[in-house]
């Protein structure tokens, strides 16, 4: 086919597109097989989680995540029930169908408590805590009606051109879990998404994680 893709931001061309199984060890990808003519990484193939099945439980998609220490394994519902973290429904309503939670993020910085309340999709692409999309009106209002907590220094990306810019408040809290002086990126470059902004890697390595994708929710466990 001639198609493309968007992946973090960069365009690929789409050369053959298919569907397959695949299996790997314990785990067992089912979906779309697209081979990109363009593609430039270290890991030759990239597979999304929410994919992955489990061959001792048919069709059950229970993705576990330690990823402070280098472990990946799909649970059954029993081993879920027994694991017991906090939980937190996950919704897809954003752009293509990533998974997300509607929460409220608070933040921090020089005296003033300021709160941004949306969809903030659950990107394991992003290594970041958290992406702020400043195109989104919530995000855009929020700096435009707390002028203390201001925007600094401007990031860019591979063309030059500026990207971003950094937020470090005194502490950012997030689904139950404070930060302090976290590295937060507002930017305008994924124009695409509809959500408010990407919780990243910084977020999900501090506890073990859970994502049960047959009912969408998120299980989070210290």
């Amino acid at each position: 086919m001639n198609g493309t893709i968007n992946l973090g931001g960069n365009i690929y061309r789409i050369t053959h597109l298919g569907k397959g199984k695949l299996p790997m060890g314990g785990i067992t990808y089912e979906g779309d097989i697209l081979i990109l003519a363009n593609y430039r990484n270290d890991t030759p193939v990239t597979i999304p989680i929410h994919q992955l099945r489990n061959p001792r439980e048919w069709y059950t998609r229970i993705v576990m995540l330690n990823i402070a220490g280098g472990e990946m394994r799909m649970l059954t519902h029993r081993e879920l029930r027994e694991w017991q973290g906090e939980q937190y429904k996950m919704n897809r309503s954003t752009y293509k169908r990533m998974p997300a939670i509607r929460t409220t993020i608070r933040f921090t910085a020089d005296g003033t408590t300021a709160e941004l309340e949306g969809n903030f999709n659950i990107d394991l692409g992003n290594p970041m805590l958290l992406y702020l999309l400043g195109n989104r009106p919530k995000v855009s209002g929020l700096f435009e009606m707390h002028d203390r907590l201001p925007l600094s220094s401007l990031g860019y990306n591979a063309n030059g051109k500026a990207s971003m810019q950094i937020f470090t408040p005194e502490q950012c809290d997030i689904l139950g879990e404070s930060f302090s002086e976290p590295i937060v990126c507002v930017t305008h470059e994924f124009r695409q998404f509809t959500s408010e902004g990407l919780i990243g890697i910084g977020f999900l390595a501090r506890n073990i994680v859970a994502f049960d994708f047959n009912n969408n929710y998120l299980y989070i466990k210290e």
